[in-house]
């Protein structure tokens, strides 16, 4: 997801930069941070990357995305970046700001979505990314473009911060391991491990409903069905196993499991 999110957007930032044919403009914009230099006038797409390299740094000191608060920023990130370019150059539908449409500096725009989601969700980071992003509006230069880049960027990031609020993704919820037969059970060395159990109930950003596309629970134990698929783990997971081919992997599915015999 994150890939086809930043592949958006290199497209759309490329694109924003080379439009200044459509729309009156104050100016070719020739943003681009002085720690990543790029020859004049050449658009691309490394102010999103940077932005996500940025983000992944900051996340990652913060928790080793040992909670879900890391991919929550990044995915609100990317969409207040999406929202914003799209507001300049409409190729793909908006997420949460839908605004008019106005000719503003396409990285300036991205750049300022980015960090208002940020500094909103790693308020410690705030010299970090206030470095970043007056690089990113340094090199842009003053003008009209940049001015109207600066408030679509806000305005993109406090649409997807709105609706995102009371989305319970930080909820941390429970889950009660059952004994008897037919009850799942943790594999070693995971003994006991949930990640983050009240996911259940968090509202995703794309489904209806958490449970969307949940699959169904396995057969019944003393089904016909469910003694089908035993027999088949057994018979392919057992170490002298006859139907097992070579290009098919060593362990059963789940692959923690060391094969039966061994």
């Amino acid at each position: 997801m994150m890939a086809t999110i930043s592949g958006m957007l290199t497209v759309l930032l490329i694109a924003g930069c080379a439009s200044d044919t459509q729309v009156p403009t104050d100016g070719p914009s020739e943003a681009k941070a002085p720690s990543q230099q790029a020859p004049p006038h050449v658009p691309d797409g490394r102010a999103g990357v940077a932005w996500n390299e940025l983000a992944y740094d900051i996340a990652f000191a913060e928790d080793q995305f040992l909670t879900f608060k890391g991919h929550r920023a990044f995915v609100m990130m990317n969409l207040a970046m999406h929202d914003a370019l799209n507001s300049i150059l409409p190729r793909y539908q908006r997420y949460a700001w839908l605004g008019d449409l106005t000719d503003a500096d396409p990285i300036v725009a991205a750049s300022q979505a980015a960090y208002e989601v940020l500094v909103s969700q790693y308020p410690g980071s705030k010299p970090r990314l206030d470095h970043a992003l007056a690089e990113w509006i340094e090199a842009a230069g003053k003008g009209g473009r940049t001015a109207r880049g600066i408030e679509l960027g806000k305005a993109s990031a406090a649409a997807i911060l709105h609706r995102r609020q009371g989305d319970r993704f930080d909820f941390q919820g429970s889950y009660e391991f059952r004994s008897g037969l037919g009850q799942y059970q943790t594999t070693p060395s995971w003994d006991g491990f949930v990640a983050q159990p009240g996911f259940a109930v968090a509202r995703p950003f794309a489904l209806e409903a958490p449970d969307q596309f949940r699959p169904p629970p396995p057969p019944p134990i003393r089904s016909a069905a469910y003694a089908a698929s035993l027999e088949e783990v057994k018979e392919f997971g057992d170490s002298n196993s006859k139907h097992r081919t070579p290009t098919r992997p060593d362990t059963p599915p789940g692959g923690w499991n060391l094969p039966r015999g061994r």
